[in-house]
């Protein structure tokens, strides 16, 4: 019989555009359900999407994707003109630069994206006691958001999933 009752994850691309960690949320999402949990998604938002929906019965906040991340975003879905072009080089270029600085966070690349995750985690804490919380890496930000999280909230069962631990076609048992 499971005991937890209120469950977050924090995961890349969920519901309706996930990727394959979303997939496999989705599918766990479900399963707990059936099993009377209420599971609450935390993602990233693209575009169209708003920042607070409920898909499937599984409440869901988003937030914006790293400035990084939309560049290489912007970069593979435009046709570029030169000018374009150039400046995403400069900005691309400027990142390495900044990335042997960031070496010291290893492997944490991305600081203010997994702030953004924290403080948001923060607020629906505020809200709601959870039981459970599920930092999904790829990526790493969710794990070091959670590791914030924890550090902050000891009482609270927290735990990572990575995908290729769970890369067969069997569900995972509970």
């Amino acid at each position: 019989m499971i005991l937890l009752f209120n469950v977050l994850i924090l995961t890349s691309n969920f519901l309706p555009q996930p990727d394959a960690n979303g997939i496999n949320i989705n599918i766990i999402s479900q399963d707990l359900m059936k099993k009377g949990c209420n599971v609450v998604c935390v993602s990233y938002k693209n575009k169209n999407l708003p920042r607070h929906e409920i898909i499937n019965g599984i409440e869901i906040y988003r937030i914006k994707p790293s400035l990084y991340s939309r560049i290489l975003e912007y970069e593979n879905k435009k046709e570029l003109n030169i000018i374009i072009s150039k400046i995403i080089l400069t900005f691309k270029f400027i990142r390495k630069i900044l990335l042997l600085f960031l070496l010291l966070n290893f492997p944490n690349f991305d600081i203010l994206q997994s702030y953004k995750i924290y403080n948001l985690v923060n607020r629906i804490l505020k809200t709601k006691h959870y039981d459970l919380i599920l930092g999904v890496y790829k990526p790493f930000s969710n794990i070091s958001a959670l590791i914030k999280i924890k550090h902050q909230n000891p009482e609270i069962l927290c735990g990572v999933y990575y995908l290729d631990l769970i890369n067969s076609i069997q569900k995972p048992a509970y």
